[in-house]
């Protein structure tokens, strides 16, 4: 038994008070099944790392705000994060205030950890008219003002948490949703439903200092879909290798700008 995590079940049988005596175990539930229980009920403490082993740091990222950076070399494959669902729901058959009421069950440092990650002014908008019903409703304008916000803010984290986007289902992690956009990602990711985690894993070897970043669009797209679609879902458009080596072609050899954006291949 690793030693953590025996210190770790000992310290689960020690009373936290003054108490005479010797710790009163009858036959069938001895010390050593309790510390057995322990030992199956630390799932959390045996997956969950130190920040010391962490192989990444949040730190600025130039005209990004926030984002993750490897601070050690990292090797292809290598499983970088496995971070838990915190809510998930189905943004088309969900209202706003059925969201609202979802948010409102976590802790209140995750609600306010989520209240300040970023905020696409698109969305924002497109939540108006239902601002405008529940006010007309009778609901309270702060209120619905800040159900609007909240709804705007899971829709600009959010990922798909079923394959190809299908049934509407997304989910927002804490962690997960940090990543900035690259058109070429060194990361990729994949929802493990069984384990309610998003599993982030090296897509090639990264370099300690590299930002990670993960594609929040199909790669295989052309880059003026792909533009159009980071503007419309996250209000940036990307500034990426891959972006810029493709308005370069544009000027320098304009000629061949569909076959090298449409294969992808061709780039740095």
């Amino acid at each position: 038994m690793p030693e953590g995590l025996m210190m770790a079940s000992m310290k689960l049988l020690r009373p936290s008070f003054p108490y005479r005596g010797a710790i009163q175990v009858s036959q069938s539930r001895s010390i050593f099944s309790l510390i057995l229980h322990a030992i199956k009920s630390s799932t959390d403490l045996q997956q969950l790392k130190p920040l010391s082993d962490l192989p990444y740091e949040v730190r600025t990222s130039p005209n990004k705000g926030l984002g993750l950076f490897a601070i050690r070399p990292i090797s292809y494959r290598t499983t970088i994060m496995r971070d838990p669902l915190i809510i998930s729901y189905n943004g088309e058959k969900e209202g706003p205030q059925t969201i609202y009421s979802r948010f409102r069950q976590l802790s209140p440092s995750i609600q306010r950890k989520i209240s300040n990650f970023a905020l696409n002014p698109v969305h924002l908008e497109s939540f108006t008219e239902f601002k405008t019903e529940m006010i007309q409703a009778r609901l309270d304008e702060d209120l619905a003002t800040e159900i609007v916000r909240i709804r705007a803010i899971l829709a600009t984290n959010n990922f798909a948490l079923n394959a190809e986007g299908k049934n509407s289902l997304s989910g927002v992690f804490l962690n997960a949703s940090r990543f900035n956009h690259s058109c070429v990602p060194n990361t990729d990711y994949e929802y493990d439903s069984k384990s309610e985690c998003q599993i982030i894993t090296a897509d090639c070897d990264i370099d300690a200092g590299d930002e990670l970043t993960l594609t929040y669009i199909h790669e295989t797209d052309l880059r003026e879909k792909r533009m159009k679609h980071l503007k419309r879902g996250w209000n940036f458009e990307c500034c990426c290798r891959r972006a810029t080596f493709i308005i370069q072609t544009r000027v320098n050899t304009s000629g061949i700008l569909g076959s090298v954006d449409g294969v992808g291949k061709a780039f740095p």
